[in-house]
């Protein structure tokens, strides 16, 4: 499947319901990270992960009526939550490497 700008759009445009959360979170995270370094890394990422589960059921039980407006796009449900779940991880693994080089 061949990713166009309007696909990227309308992704952002539902990622945009969690980003706020999210960098927040992840900024916490590393913050946690650059203070306690490596060692606090399996305990930093599975508290984004409980955060990020407990954000999927939160904006799914408040946006179920947006999910036409997605699936009209092309997207299931299934399939936008994962690419945007998988998007966000990448983002705070890459932000935890990032914390590494750096420190």
């Amino acid at each position: 499947m061949m990713i166009q700008l309007k696909h990227i759009r309308i992704l952002w445009m539902f990622y945009k319901n969690i980003a706020l959360l999210s960098i927040l979170i992840t900024g916490f995270c590393i913050r946690t990270f650059w203070h306690f370094g490596f060692e606090s890394f399996f305990s930093i990422f599975w508290a984004k992960v409980i955060t990020l589960t407990i954000t999927v059921l939160l904006v799914d039980s408040l946006k179920k009526k947006e999910y036409f407006y997605y699936q009209n796009a092309g997207f299931s449900k299934s399939i936008l939550w994962s690419i945007i779940l998988v998007f966000d991880i990448a983002l705070f693994l890459s932000a935890i490497v990032i914390t590494h080089k750096l420190k």
